[in-house]
């Protein structure tokens, strides 16, 4: 073999070899991830004692396949509170609870809710994870997200329940 043809090959034989490499470590640009979080802040004005600012975190996890189905589950994975004074001022919420939804296009699949008044109603500030109630779907649509909303009564304005909607997530 001349010698201009054996450092082609050689040449030739390395590209291969690296390229080869970096397909095996390529990860696809389609490959969605298997959970999405995303946290939403949310202020709540009550009379006559300090404003507390709420913080929810929903989540949505892809939990596995088996054929055409997949497994999905929206859960709360943290609810932290903040006073903007240095006392509770009294009860602050006669109830608060946040509901979390599996979606597929926008369409709740299944949903669960989480109490949180007690905890809000505790301290001037604070956090609570390690939820237990999770939306559970398992089907064959694909392509979930999480959304959710805080309900919370204040105590003492006489509204009744203020609808405080959370941001989605992503898509998993």
């Amino acid at each position: 073999m001349p010698l201009n043809r054996r450092k082609t090959a050689t040449a030739l034989l390395a590209a291969v070899a690296a390229t080869g490499s970096l397909l095996a470590t390529a990860v696809p640009a389609s490959a969605a991830p298997d959970w999405q979080c995303k946290a939403t802040k949310k202020m709540l004005s009550l009379p006559n004692k300090p404003d507390v600012a709420v913080t929810v975190d929903i989540c949505l996890a892809f939990t596995g396949s088996a054929g055409s189905y997949r497994g999905y589950e929206a859960y709360v994975r943290k609810v932290s509170w903040d006073g903007t004074g240095f006392v509770i001022g009294g009860k602050r919420l006669n109830d608060a609870y946040v509901q979390v939804r599996a979606e597929h296009k926008d369409r709740a699949m299944k949903s669960t809710t989480e109490r949180v008044d007690d905890y809000i109603n505790g301290s001037e500030a604070g956090w609570r994870g390690a939820f237990y109630g999770a939306a559970k779907y398992w089907g064959t649509k694909r392509t979930f997200t999480a959304d959710g909303a805080l309900y919370a009564d204040i105590a003492d304005d006489g509204k009744g329940y203020i609808r405080y909607d959370l941001a989605g997530t992503r898509a998993v």
